[in-house]
């Protein structure tokens, strides 16, 4: 008996309230933990998934070599590593970037507690009621030692249709919650992969500024010598040096670019700092973009936007039917039974059983049946809403993967060997000594500012894919998958 009290005990004292404090220092240490090494940037929580059937994932590779772990925590059995200050010159691979992302992103993390949520009201909409004990005792003082005592055990069993509306409701409603956490987890993995090529694109132009700031250097070097020589004049030197100090100010411009990009990239990561791209550039692959069908086909199956409306929809289906389920009539055990011992009657104990039944005769429920009707029928026109949205989505972006593709084949036929034609031309003067200053200056701008453009049209080229990629809820065949499928880099790339 001693043992059978212990054990009931245990378990409701294991039931109890636990209170939690919010120390902002530990806090501050779980952020910290993002840049805490390969390990702790590559962790997985558990339950995102990719907009398919069932509960699959998004499975983003994971070029770090980390490992990755259920429920944003270490491995099993395993320390996790110590904290350390953020690091000025962290970096991260595009698929790095991803994967940190999932783990550390905030709205994310604060999202995926919707689905406990969800997941608590499907255990309590499944749980049966409770019964109800009631305990008389009556004590007469005329009548000395002598009492009446009476016990009552009442029940009401659930309604079977009613109990089976009500889990399929909050089961539908889970689903819906799971599909739209599925739905900003593509939402990030898209921003974090734009904001990428944003970053690889500064990287581009900073590089291309770089190699004409070497060479208006040498144009000033070789100018300087020649007013030294009486073959050009001062105003020339003036023009020379004003041109190498726009450069310095186009290369400070696009630093600015570059830190204000690795403040967003480190904000979508959850990190405390800014977070800088490294990989190899802005792809620019020229794929043949897919069908509109082929693309509706997949949105229809992969975005998880839609699969969130379905569910939505089928959840206002089922509270219909639990509003149905209600204007049946049911009974209730309001004794079950009722044992009562009176010394003051002449039967002196006896049982009885009290069945309680509700006749819906004057409410049948109509009210709430109708508000279940209009609600499930404003979610059909809701999802008649969003796949729109997700069809005119996927036609403009085919419409702008075909114009950018059309621009970048141009760049290619005609521009770009032009460009590299002009440079040898003045690389070869400015060697011989053969240079018109302003003439050069001239060009070089013009050469500067096409490679500009062109970096401009295949960042955008990539964007028009991920913009395709986010409408279709997976990636789609093209350049957006072109990073995926890059071997890591190794080290620090210039920036």
């Amino acid at each position: 008996m001693r043992r059978w009290l212990v054990a009931a005990l245990s378990l409701t004292l294991d039931g109890c309230y636990q209170a939690q404090a919010l120390d902002a220092r530990s806090v501050l240490d779980e952020v910290r933990l993002s840049e805490a090494g390969p390990d702790a940037r590559t962790l997985r929580p558990e339950g995102h998934g990719d907009g398919g059937s069932g509960a699959a994932s998004f499975r983003e590779p994971v070029a770090s070599g980390g490992v990755a772990t259920p429920g944003g925590g270490a491995a099993p059995g395993s320390a996790p590593a110590a904290p350390r200050g953020p690091a000025r010159d962290d970096t991260a691979t595009e698929d790095q970037a991803v994967a940190r992302a999932l783990a550390w992103n905030p709205e994310l993390r604060t999202r995926r507690h919707d689905l406990g949520v969800a997941e608590g009201q499907i255990t309590a909409a499944t749980a049966l009621a409770n019964p109800t004990v009631e305990i008389e005792l009556l004590h007469l003082e005329a009548y000395g030692q002598e009492h009446s005592a009476a016990i009552q055990i009442g029940w009401e069993p659930p309604q079977p249709w009613v109990y089976s509306a009500k889990a399929a409701t909050t089961r539908a409603q889970a689903a819906a919650v799971e599909r739209e956490i599925a739905e900003v987890e593509w939402q990030t993995i898209i921003s974090v992969r734009a904001a990428h090529a944003s970053l690889q694109a500064v990287a581009e132009r900073q590089a291309l500024v770089e190699r004409s700031l070497v060479t208006r250097r040498r144009i000033e070097d070789l100018t300087e010598r020649r007013l030294r020589g009486g073959a050009s004049t001062a105003i020339d030197l003036s023009i020379a040096q004003l041109s190498v100090a726009e450069m310095e100010r186009q290369r400070e411009t696009l630093a600015e670019q570059e830190l204000d990009g690795a403040r967003v990239l480190g904000e979508l990561l959850g990190a405390g700092h800014p977070v800088h791209a490294t990989g190899n550039g802005v792809p620019d692959e020229p794929a043949t973009p897919p069908s509109l069908d082929d693309l509706t086909d997949a949105a229809l199956r992969s975005r998880p936007a839609l699969r969130a409306e379905e569910n939505r929809f089928r959840q206002r289906e089922e509270a219909l039917r639990l509003e149905h389920a209600r204007r049946w009539p049911w009974f209730k055990l309001t004794s079950l039974p009722r044992y009562r011992f009176d010394p003051f009657d002449s039967h002196r104990a006896d049982y009885s059983v009290g069945v309680e039944l509700t006749v819906p005769l004057l409410d049948q429920n109509a009210g709430a049946i109708r508000i279940a009707e209009a609600t499930r029928d404003a979610e059909r026109e809701r999802f008649r809403g969003q796949a729109g949205a997700v069809l005119r989505e996927l036609a403009a972006g085919l419409d702008e993967l075909r114009q950018r593709r059309q621009t970048i084949q141009r760049y290619r036929a005609l521009v770009l060997p032009s460009l590299d034609a002009h440079e040898a031309l003045l690389g070869r003067a400015a060697e011989g000594g053969q240079i018109d200053l302003v003439a050069v200056l001239r060009a070089a701008d013009g050469i500067l500012q096409s490679r500009n453009e062109y970096v401009g049209v295949r960042l955008g080229y990539q964007q028009a894919w991920l913009r395709l990629d986010r409408a279709a809820g997976r990636h789609v065949t093209g350049a957006a998958a072109a990073p995926s499928a890059r071997p890591p880099a190794t080290g620090n790339q210039e920036r």
